[in-house]
């Protein structure tokens, strides 16, 4: 294959149907550059067309799009006030949110069950005694698990720190102690090309921060500070 050659190109229908060529369609545009060109013409009226297409819901409306009265310091939505939990969990309950593919097993999750579990997971923060503000670092893969915690730590007002799950526990202690969280959230082991690869124990001995801990059958053994995933939820998910 030449340098520079794509390594997939989607046929028209696939094309014309994405998010990018829907936009395409609509502006008049025959090429991509077209729409480049454009958002850089004209930022405001590129970045509102995208908020709208993204159905951002605002608790407060910006005052504008873009303020660059001061061109070294532009202010993008001004006034603005969300909490983008809101957007992200917008929907009918039965529609599509999430597609997880593990060890071959796949878990398909609605809008509604994901709004049930980031709501419990919220719950379990506020009766953790956390507060706006605290950070919660979340290591582990990217599974269900990890975006509720994701969105129920930022829909209770905290702030979400990512953590590889690939790092070794000495990498973890150092953002750990960068960015000071109250509580992790990992899972008993990680699997990978059919092994089975620690990771509560690599964030047990990273740090004596208290861990919520999802259960993925390995059996793991967890600190008498420690709570399960299950019951920090308040029921299971």
């Amino acid at each position: 294959m030449p340098e520079g050659t794509p390594a997939w190109v989607p046929d028209p229908d696939a094309a014309s149907s994405s998010n990018l060529g829907r936009l395409m369609a609509d502006r008049g545009a025959a090429t991509v550059p077209e729409i480049h060109a454009w958002s850089v013409a004209d930022r405001s009226g590129f970045w509102e067309r995208i908020v709208d297409d993204l159905g951002i819901a605002f608790d407060a409306a910006p005052t504008a799009t873009l303020d660059a009265s001061d061109p070294r310091r532009p202010d993008w939505f001004p006034g603005a006030q969300l909490n983008i939990v809101t957007s992200c969990l917008d929907g009918d309950d039965g529609r599509l949110a999430m597609i997880e593919a593990s060890d071959g097993a796949i878990r398909r999750i609605t809008v509604g069950d994901l709004r049930r579990a980031v709501a419990r997971f919220k719950s379990g923060f506020e009766r953790a005694g956390y507060r706006p503000g605290d950070r919660i670092a979340i290591a582990m893969p990217m599974t269900v698990e990890a975006v509720v915690a994701y969105l129920g730590t930022i829909a209770a007002a905290g702030v979400v720190v990512s953590i590889a799950d690939s790092f070794a526990p000495d990498e973890i202690a150092v953002r750990l102690a960068i960015t000071q969280p109250v509580a992790i959230v990992t899972q008993d082991v990680t699997r990978r090309g059919g092994r089975q690869l620690p990771m509560y124990e690599k964030c047990a001995a990273a740090s004596a921060l208290p861990c919520v801990v999802v259960d993925t059958g390995a059996a793991v053994a967890v600190r008498d500070h420690d709570v399960r995933w299950s019951d920090f939820q308040g029921s299971s998910s």
